[in-house]
């Protein structure tokens, strides 16, 4: 038995935890993916034994077409991508290229499931989602907002007032790309406090923090990076009354087997979460994350037993 729980048997929390939890980026880095190919691994991914985990999948305004283009070779029907289109605010400001995502989502059966972009004001925050509320009413919008080194708490109070949701940079490809423990949970705390949900994005690809390579190449640079298991178990405690404290000693948590998984929840040195909790947190507050990689994260949880 390990302490995570018992790898014969899918645990419902376990289940809930990861229920489309990963967005898949494929197209960029470090993985940096072509188009064919990307659309390819999710495809494959759709008709997988784990498709159950994956999200959305991550896509920049200017390559919808190229993406359109690359489902017409998979046998898989284009509505059943559920996209996540990031678009900037230099995207937002060209006329033609509104009009062009416009034109693409009339002749096409596109899920557009989310929009993604970046704004560093309350200003823009409130022109951003004026714009999506007007084109897009009944899509998700993920603003990412400055979270280093700690959030602005008027970002995330325009964000609430605004009906959006928040997005948090957790890595890169280098070792300055990755927020402190510290900076992460306040950014998650400031989040539940307004109410307002949110995804990670980078540096995620692995389930409990540790150091790690930061990119596929050979001999590349190495981090301690964040796991995905401790960000979203972090932000469902804290979503649940837990003191901040003490959600910064379990995303600094590395060893795995003090993560508890039971029938009835898990448990994380006497710090319990139902599994009634963590369904609630991962539908209102901590939604997913972006990886380039799927296998990663996959083969990582099945190491660790819990797949």
């Amino acid at each position: 038995m390990n302490a995570l729980g018992d790898s014969r048997v899918l645990k419902r929390p376990v289940r809930q935890l990861l229920n489309t939890l990963i967005d898949y980026a494929g197209l960029f880095p470090p993985a940096a993916l072509d188009m064919r190919r990307s659309v390819a691994n999710y495809a494959a991914y759709l008709e997988g034994p784990h498709a159950w985990i994956l999200g959305k999948f991550i896509l920049p305004l200017g390559k919808l077409d190229d993406f359109i283009a690359a489902v017409a070779e998979t046998p898989i029907a284009l509505f059943r991508f559920p996209l996540s289109v990031i678009v900037t605010d230099e995207d937002v400001r060209d006329p033609a290229r509104m009009a062009r995502f416009a034109e693409l989502r009339a002749n096409h059966p596109l899920t557009i499931a989310s929009i993604e972009t970046k704004a560093d004001t309350p200003a823009g925050i409130a022109r951003l989602a004026e714009h999506f509320d007007e084109s897009l009413p009944d899509t998700t919008v993920f603003i990412e907002i400055p979270a280093v080194p700690t959030v602005n708490e008027s970002h995330v109070q325009e964000l609430a007032n605004m009906n959006c949701f928040a997005k948090i940079r957790t890595g890169g490809v280098t070792p300055d790309a990755f927020p402190s423990p510290e900076s992460v949970v306040r950014f998650l705390e400031t989040c539940s406090e307004y109410g307002v949900g949110l995804k990670a994005t980078a540096g995620l690809h692995h389930p409990i923090r540790s150091v790690y390579n930061l990119t596929y190449e050979k001999n590349c640079d190495q981090a301690r990076m964040h796991g995905f298991l401790n960000v979203f178990l972090a932000a469902a405690y804290l979503d649940n009354g837990l003191a901040r404290d003490t959600a910064v000693k379990i995303l600094e948590e590395e060893d795995a087997t003090n993560f508890v998984f039971t029938d009835a929840g898990v448990e994380w040195h006497c710090q319990s979460l139902t599994t009634g909790q963590i369904v609630r947190s991962r539908a209102d507050f901590c939604i997913s994350y972006g990886s380039c990689s799927f296998d990663e994260p996959i083969q990582d949880l099945k190491t660790l037993g819990l797949l």
